[in-house]
């Protein structure tokens, strides 16, 4: 297929392959404008005719709009033959949808940079969301859909995007005055007070820039202003903001900033973006200079050199001394853990701490307008995709510079190329005696013979690696024995029997001299541990060196230790270990390919015995605890999956797939487990155990639903419980049941049929005498009983699964079911008893890492509060609350936060949720909701609990 490119923010224009293509007639753009503000959502054939032909039959309609349908296709899949399946234009059971990247049509891409500028401005970072929401603005280039004809749905989309519009310009003033720019802000901060003088925080941002201006007056006089406004036509006094800020003012408080006073950029801040280093850099002054000139002068730098030569560090010293003018930085990426050439981009976001951003193009959307320094380390395993993913940085971004570390060049275009060579004499001599002194302390310096210590070094070749394992020998060997042994044995490995550079022989003979010093049981130990990615712990370590050698003839503990003393495995942070990568790279090396495919299998079989402990413990009181296990352990999972895929072992990668779903469901991280285990499952084909197969099926149906795709959740949980009844698992049939009924009902299943389903789940799980299975299908026909209007009889189910679950510790049926308890309460009229077990509900969940659960309950809590304040007596609105306000920060905080991980609760509740949002803003005036919906974007979970803490009964 073709590229394609689609605006409508202004005048609709379309590209393929870089040609502007004509659309035809008003009708074509207004299906095709339609088709886009659903989002990727099937509209159905019923609603296009609706909204093209209001007072047409829709019998005489759909073959017109087959027409327009097949001519949209044509345009936009140039080439397709007439008998292939459509890719874009798809068809979809009742009506059509439109798939195309977020990449591909302004108003996504308008809307996710808005959304990151947002949080960026919110994490105080003004710079960055500066040049985000320059980026977002330039999209526009009149009204949405300017030239398309009127239908109802484009009307309100076309109104949804004005307001992200406003929010957006009113963000990009906070930022202006946060970087200093607040005179130049008044103006344009005076017309939309004007325009909208019910809006709290446009008053406070004008106070704001007139007073750091110098016009203390006038910051008073236009919060006055603000007053009077509220008061004559709401009848409110002004927020604890605008009050406070009034205060400040008087006071003339230093935390304001004064006339003429920048406010300190994002980069002025203690960021941790790149490790402090706790030793003193040695040497490299000339290297340092050269390459910090050629970082000012040139956009792409690679560092290449030997294993050890000291690029990182040199790396991260220039890096030091860079500022960056907008989004924050400079920044490390380390790759050196990362195997799946796939997972570059995603890397790259993840230590910008962009989370759901997992491609190259949401990439360069998110960077587009940053001005900083990206430092990629360790990029030469990945070399073509790291080479890729910077081209397409370097080319979108004009304001990125990236300096990265190799063994080899990137050949991107534009790279400038630095070989790093080994210290200066001088330098390694200087480098070996400052890392002895932490082994001998207050040893004076005429008491060193540095005759001894020059030859160690020029030994080696001046690597620093190399010299500091030699300095940390020092502690247990003297400085001759020292010497002689290294030269020995250096000796033993010239002549080429190595191979490659000298300076790699170097690095391999320091390496290969520190192993020749261990004991046979620890050089096995070093060697197995060089199949971990990312660390390690003991347990780890045994349970790995135990498959692969049931008789050690050592502890495990014992020999760590030693490594860790010889420099060559380094203490991690709590009970975490790690190898330098050039360690473990050498670790590797010295396997034989017989040895290297038992530890793969050995690491192997303990993710899965892991990830297998973890899926029984997230169900049994240990979600918490192996929540934040398996984040520590994402890099060895990856690294077992890769091994599974070589080894064609299709079973074991859906085994740890189907044990990480909890994992990946309540922790946000969808698309990576919809990704592995669809292609583990196409791997399987119909050859795993069909109990695999289910519990795959199972867990990528979960998935599909928490990804806002219900046809295909239910598709695969309906297949999972065929499998599973074949397999004679019961567990797994009884939890399908109960789900896909769930799902059945959301896609318009009669009520009684899906009842039927969940009913018999229940039975099931009642057969198999687990408790937890019982929680979740009890759960399950709770639901469905309240979707299918039985108020009473779910009730009472979700009570029993909610007490079934605390019974047993099943933390996601405990909130799974209250958060159907908080809908059935809505549904019965007891909003305030909605409201109180939502707030109850988001405080215990703030404290956990589940991400989805708590938007997917906030979302509703928000409509409890909307409800609360529209029907609620003034006995059960408590005092000094404001439920209808509350509800649009709420509401704004879970589009913040939801933007942020690439989830929306909408998606997943879709009979309930888009209700929510039109009740909030029906509880409140035009002006006040948006601004408090602004406002609630800022918010944290901690926040959320603050405010919500007064609505429990």
């Amino acid at each position: 297929m073709g590229d394609v490119w689609v605006s409508v923010l202004g005048p609709m224009r379309l590209r393929v392959d870089g040609v502007e293509v004509q659309i035809g007639g008003p009708r074509p753009r207004t299906v095709l404008a339609l088709l886009l503000a659903a989002g990727g959502h099937v509209v159905s054939t019923t609603t296009l005719i609706e909204q093209l032909w209001p007072d047409r039959a829709p019998g005489k309609a759909e073959n017109t709009l087959q027409g327009y349908v097949s001519l949209l296709r044509r345009l936009l899949e140039p080439g397709r033959s007439a008998r292939s399946t459509a890719r874009r234009v798809v068809w979809e059971r009742t009506g059509y949808a439109l798939y195309l990247p977020g990449g591909s049509v302004d108003v996504y891409q308008f809307e996710r940079i808005a959304a990151a500028a947002h949080a960026a401005l919110a994490a105080h970072r003004p710079g960055a969301a500066a040049a985000m929401l320059d980026t977002a603005l330039s999209l526009w280039r009149g009204r949405p859909y300017e030239d398309v004809p009127e239908a109802p749905m484009l009307v309100t989309h076309a109104a949804r995007l004005e307001r992200i519009r406003a929010a957006a310009v009113v963000d990009r003033h906070a930022a202006a005055i946060a970087l200093g720019e607040h005179a130049g802000a008044i103006a344009p901060l005076t017309a939309l007070a004007d325009e909208s003088p019910l809006d709290e925080r446009l008053w406070e941002l004008l106070a704001l820039a007139q007073y750091r201006a110098g016009r203390q007056g006038d910051a008073l006089a236009s919060l006055r202003t603000a007053q009077r406004h509220l008061a004559e036509e709401l009848g409110v006094d002004p927020g604890e903001r605008l009050r406070t800020l009034e205060s400040q003012i008087l006071a003339q408080s230093p935390g304001l900033g004064g006339p003429a006073t920048r406010v300190a950029d994002e980069t002025a801040l203690p960021t941790g973006r790149l490790p402090v280093a706790l030793d003193e850099f040695v040497g490299r002054r000339a290297e340092l200079g050269t390459v910090a000139e050629l970082i000012a002068r040139h956009r792409l730098v690679t560092l290449v050199g030997a294993g050890g030569v000291g690029k990182t560090r040199l790396a991260l010293e220039v890096a030091q001394s860079v500022r960056a003018s907008s989004g924050g930085g400079p920044w490390l990426v380390e790759l050196a853990p990362v195997r799946d050439a796939g997972l570059v981009a995603a890397t790259v976001a993840r230590a910008l701490g962009l989370v759901g951003v997992d491609g190259v193009d949401l990439l360069t959307d998110v960077l587009r307008g940053w001005e900083t320094l990206l430092v990629i380390d360790n990029c030469e395993h990945l070399v073509d995709a790291t080479a890729e993913a910077v081209a397409a940085l370097l080319r979108y971004c004009p304001g990125l510079r990236v300096l990265a570390t190799s063994r080899q060049p990137l050949r991107v275009a534009g790279e400038t190329i630095v070989q790093v060579e080994p210290l200066q004499l001088d330098d390694a001599v200087d480098l070996f005696m400052r890392r002895a002194q932490v082994f001998h302390p207050g040893t004076p310096a005429g008491e060193v013979d540095e005759r001894l210590i020059r030859r160690i070094c020029a030994v080696v070749d001046g690597l620093p690696l190399a010299v500091e394992i030699a300095a940390a020998r020092s502690r247990v060997l003297p400085l001759d024995r020292l010497a002689d042994g290294l030269t020995g044995r250096l000796g033993l490995l010239t002549g080429g029997k190595r191979g490659g550079p000298a300076r790699h022989r170097s690095v391999t003979a320091a390496l290969d001299w520190g192993y020749s010093l261990l004991e046979p049981t620890e050089k096995d130990l070093l060697r197995m541990v060089g199949g971990f990615a990312g660390g390690f712990t003991l347990d780890a370590a045994e349970a790995v060196a135990a498959a692969v050698n049931p008789d050690p003839g050592t502890q495990v503990l014992e020999g760590i230790g030693n490594l860790v003393d010889r420099s060559l495995v380094m203490r991690g942070p709590g009970d975490r270990y790690r190898l330098l990568e050039t360690v473990r790279q050498f670790a590797r090396h010295l396997q034989t390919p017989a040895e290297r495919a038992a530890v793969q299998r050995a690491h192997l079989r303990w993710v899965l015995e892991i990830t297998e402990e973890a899926d029984r413990a997230m169900v049994a009181g240990g979600a918490a605890y192996w929540g934040s296990r398996l984040e520590q352990e994402r890099d060895n999972i990856r690294a077992a999956l890769a091994a599974a895929q070589s080894f064609g072992d299709a079973v074991s990668g859906l085994r740890i797939g189907s044990s990480l779903m909890w994992f990946w469901y309540r922790w946000g991280a969808i698309s990576d487990g919809i990704s592995l285990l669809r292609r583990f499952l196409d791997a399987a084909g119909a050859e795993a155990p069909a109990a695999t197969l289910a519990r795959a099926r199972f867990a990528l149906g979960g998935l599909n639903y928490l990804g806002g795709d219900v046809a295909q959740a239910h598709t695969l949980m309906t297949l999972a419980g065929e499998t599973a009844a074949q397999a004679g698992d019961q567990v797994t049939q009884a939890r399908c049941l109960g789900y896909a009924a769930h799902f059945a009902i959301l896609l318009g299943t009669p009520p009684e049929q899906a009842l039927a389903e969940a009913n018999r789940g229940a039975r099931l799980a009642l057969a198999t005498d687990l408790d937890w299975v019982r929680a979740e299908a009890t759960a399950s026909l709770g639901v469905v009983s309240g979707l299918a209007g039985d108020l009473d009889a779910a009730v009472s189910y979700l009570d029993t699964a909610w007490r079934t679950a605390l019974r047993c510790g099943h933390e996601w049926v405990l909130y799974s079911a209250s958060w159907a308890l908080i809908k059935t309460e809505r549904a019965r009229g007891r909003a305030r008893a909605a409201a109180d077990l939502g707030a109850a509900v988001l405080t215990h969940l703030s404290r956990s890492g589940d991400q989805t659960t708590w938007l997917m309950v906030a979302h509703t809590t928000a409509g409890a509060l909307a409800e609360l304040a529209d029907t609620g007596a003034a006995s059960d609105i408590p005092a000094g609350s404001d439920p209808a306000r509350d509800a649009a920060r709420l509401l704004g905080a879970v589009e913040a936060m939801s933007a942020e991980i690439g989830f929306a609760p909408v998606r997943t509740d879709p009979l309930d949720a888009p209700a929510v949002r039109r009740a909030v803003a029906a509880a409140l005036p035009a002006g006040r909701f948006e601004a408090a919906t602004r406002a609630g974007r800022s918010l944290s979970r901690d926040d959320i609990s603050r405010i919500l803490a007064r609505y429990r009964l």
